[in-house]
């Protein structure tokens, strides 16, 4: 397909996503949408809900050594833990911590919790008893309270990497360690990189859902280590053709980065607080 074409196609399901579908549409339409594909899990269908949460428990995991999860204890913060925190659930029952689920977003109530709580615990009875806190605001915390903090596919969402650097560096015991799993993709995954080609009034007006701040692995780096943080890349994915499909017609807002960055899929940075 010509490019110009796809970008009609594109540009089109983009306005649809943005002026016509909120969240709870989204969430129940989701199957029959083309290529829109939502990552987490639901209360809904909890066994396979808790295959997805080891999944992710074993993301983070994995980027740990022996040594640093045997260490794991005190406070664990997860930033964007969604709607039932399910990785906190089971983080906090294998490792005993206390588990700061921070979530702006999306709302369970305490009953909902509760009971998601107790199927959790019906479905792996060999886990012990979590111990989430979630909150909603950054305010919630004390200062130098969190030993060790994740995500998954939250940071391409934070618009403002500055002021998340600054309630890091307030939350986060010296020298504390961070693993962020980030989606650098537009999640609209036909297109991994056609926003590239839109400037940035465009974009935010027309096209951008309200979570797609276009950040690259480059801007975060640079965000951290500004402050003073030391920021390790573990692993980087790359994806060279959808890259190359619209390499001639990128944005000069997009100008500045190299084509290792721009072909970014996807990384996982271990960050490290100052001591």
């Amino acid at each position: 397909m010509p490019l110009w074409m796809s970008n009609v196609e594109y540009v089109v399901l983009r306005m649809i996503r943005k002026f016509v579908f909120n969240r709870a549409m989204l969430d129940r339409l989701e199957r029959w949408l083309p290529y829109y594909r939502k990552t987490g899990a639901s209360a809904q269908g909890l066994p396979q809900s808790l295959a997805y949460g080891e999944h992710c428990l074993g993301l983070v995991l994995a980027h740990l050594s022996e040594a640093e999860q045997q260490g794991l204890q005190g406070t664990v913060l997860e930033i964007g833990s969604g709607q039932y925190s399910l990785l906190g659930h089971l983080f906090s029952r294998r490792f005993g911590v206390n588990y700061i689920a921070l979530e702006p977003f999306a709302h369970a109530s305490q009953a909902e919790m509760q009971q998601f709580d107790q199927r959790v615990a019906r479905f792996a009875p060999n886990l012990a008893h979590a111990q989430v806190q979630r909150i909603r605001h950054w305010a919630s915390m004390a200062e130098a309270s969190v030993d060790f903090s994740c995500s998954l596919a939250v940071l391409e969402h934070v618009y403002d990497l500055n002021e998340l650097v600054a309630h890091y560096k307030r939350v986060l015991k010296p020298g504390a360690m961070m693993v962020h799993i980030v989606d650098y993709r537009d999640h609209f995954f036909k297109y991994p990189f056609h926003f590239y080609q839109f400037s940035p009034p465009f974009w935010q007006r027309m096209l951008d859902p309200g979570s797609m701040p276009r950040h690259r692995l480059s801007d975060h780096i640079a965000a951290f280590s500004q402050a003073g943080f030391r920021v390790e890349v573990l692993e980087r994915n790359y994806l060279w053709e959808p890259f190359r499909r619209v390499q001639s017609n990128l944005h000069s807002s997009f100008a500045h980065y190299d084509e290792e960055t721009l072909a970014t899929s996807g990384a996982v940075l271990k960050i490290y607080a100052p001591s």
